[in-house]
């Protein structure tokens, strides 16, 4: 669930989300926290303690929740009804979770740039709103760093994809998140298709060398390849050896290289 309203608590949504089915847990995520007095290199204690006490940023208006049904069908039906409507003033993006994303969704999908840090996803419903109708507009997805402020960037999902060519005469519309803000003019843009396989394995990232092993590693590297004799029968008997790959006569023992010697003498 996205987009709920950032002083919304546990037992509220599970008590919304009864309305379905048997609600067996519900989670708050991406609380935008505000700090705490509290030892500030345990990050996750830092975000319980400002969560408890309601200490939360400006920086957005909305949280995400994870809900947990007893029974697959009542989770069917809170993703296909729930998804779009109205609750605390702020218009709910419902789905599933981990599951793909539809294989023609970029075809209806406005990406919008320009944005300034404060972007809503209200205020960004509300533009789309009033050009293409109410009922045109299924989602709007916000792009945000750690701190919790816009990037810049957001997605909005349309209800059809006859309605991308109406939403691109929003291109250069003024967009102001809040009133008596400066408005920005907003680019938009169709979605570029997704690239990436849904049914691909997940990248391992492989962690760095360290200590002795990345010095060897290093040393395999900088280690020059030998010299291949050059072709032909006129190459001399040395060219694409080591010095260590036949035994010389300084490398022998004293009584085999005077034998050799009085061998080659004679």
């Amino acid at each position: 669930v996205g987009n709920l309203e950032k002083r919304t608590k546990r037992k509220a949504v599970a008590k919304y989300f009864g309305r379905w089915g048997k609600v067996e847990s519900a989670r708050l995520r991406s609380l935008p926290t505000a700090g705490a007095k509290v030892d500030e290199r345990k990050e996750s204690l830092v975000k319980r303690v400002s969560a408890y006490r309601g200490a939360l940023s400006e920086a957005k208006q909305g949280v995400n929740a994870y809900v947990v049904f007893a029974e697959v069908e009542s989770a069917a039906a809170a993703a296909r009804e729930a998804n779009g409507s109205t609750w605390n003033g702020r218009h709910l993006r419902v789905d599933w979770a981990g599951t793909p994303r539809a294989a023609d969704e970029h075809l209806r999908t406005a990406f919008v740039g320009n944005l300034p840090r404060q972007a809503d996803e209200e205020s960004l419903r509300t533009l789309f709103a009033d050009h293409l109708g109410a009922d045109a507009v299924r989602s709007v997805r916000v792009v945000r760093d750690a701190k919790h402020e816009a990037i810049g960037v957001a997605y909005v999902l349309l209800a059809d994809n006859s309605l991308l060519a109406a939403a691109l005469g929003l291109d250069g519309a003024p967009y102001a998140f809040e009133d008596g803000a400066k408005p920005r003019p907003v680019r938009v843009r169709p979605c570029a298709k997704r690239t990436k396989r849904d049914d691909a394995p997940p990248r391992k990232r492989e962690k760095p060398l360290t200590g002795a092993a990345r010095r060897l590693e290093r040393k395999n590297n900088n280690k020059a390849p030998p010299k291949r004799a050059p072709a032909g029968a006129d190459a001399p008997a040395w060219m694409g050896r080591r010095t260590g790959d036949q035994p010389t006569a300084a490398k022998q023992p004293r009584n085999k290289r005077r034998r050799l010697a009085d061998k080659a003498s004679s």
